[in-house]
């Protein structure tokens, strides 16, 4: 029997278990949150934008979960991590928190008075993964998600952690006619995904942020994740 659940500060055995799996679903240390950094996180208070941890538990054990965040001011979610169990990929599970995912973003969305725009997720660049360890990029497709038209530089994750440069951002308007983002909207995002998830004060005043946004044209294209992809894995 499947049961989501949304981690709270005191679910602290919960979060433990969760982070067991997570580690072993991120084994770069500089694309994964420490536990202590994931219980800071649980623990912030913020009016509008939103912090989530879900976990997915199928008869009691962990099989999956995601991190992820509500941005108020461009109304739009974005993932940061979203992982399954290596035993139970390609069978619907990941499906099945991407879409508990958008419900509680959209329910967000809808709290603050707002309509939900945007599905944004961090995702690795395939070239830097095995042949064999690319079936999250055939997920991304199926889903329906693009890459946005830049080259990404993630802010470190903690002291003491480096910028990582390997990642993609990708999107899922929720208008499908939509071909490309305003530089703006881009900037915006950056801006409040920066500032809420990495604590960067007067985020578009920081070198990190320039990094991003120096050379957008003004108008970041939405390019299939097909272009990216050397071997067709989703057959």
């Amino acid at each position: 029997m499947d049961k989501f659940i949304i981690l709270k500060p005191n679910d602290k055995l919960l979060l433990k278990e969760f982070y067991k799996l997570y580690s072993q679903a991120f084994p770069d240390d500089n694309e994964r949150e420490s536990l202590a950094n994931l219980t800071y996180y649980l623990l912030k208070k913020d009016d509008k934008n939103k912090y989530h941890i879900l976990v997915l538990k199928r008869d009691n054990v962990i099989v999956g979960g995601a991190i992820f965040d509500y941005l108020s001011k461009i109304s739009s979610g974005i993932i940061e991590y979203i992982f399954v169990d290596k035993t139970l990929q390609q069978r619907g599970t990941g499906k099945l928190i991407l879409s508990e995912v958008l419900k509680i973003l959209k329910q967000d969305a809808e709290k603050d008075g707002k309509t939900f725009k945007y599905l944004f997720c961090e995702i690795d660049d395939p070239k830097y993964r095995r042949l064999d360890d690319r079936y999250y990029f055939s997920f991304w497709k199926k889903n329906g998600l693009k890459k946005l038209d830049f080259n990404y530089f993630q802010p470190p994750l903690e002291e003491g952690k480096d910028i990582v440069d390997k990642l993609f951002i990708v999107v899922k308007p929720q208008d499908n006619s939509k071909q490309s983002i305003d530089r703006e909207e881009l900037k915006t995002f950056l801006e409040s995904f920066f500032e809420f998830c990495f604590e960067i004060d007067h985020a578009r005043e920081s070198e990190i942020f320039k990094k991003n946004t120096d050379y957008l044209p003004q108008n970041i294209k939405l390019l299939p994740l097909e272009m990216y992809d050397t071997k067709q894995l989703d057959k």
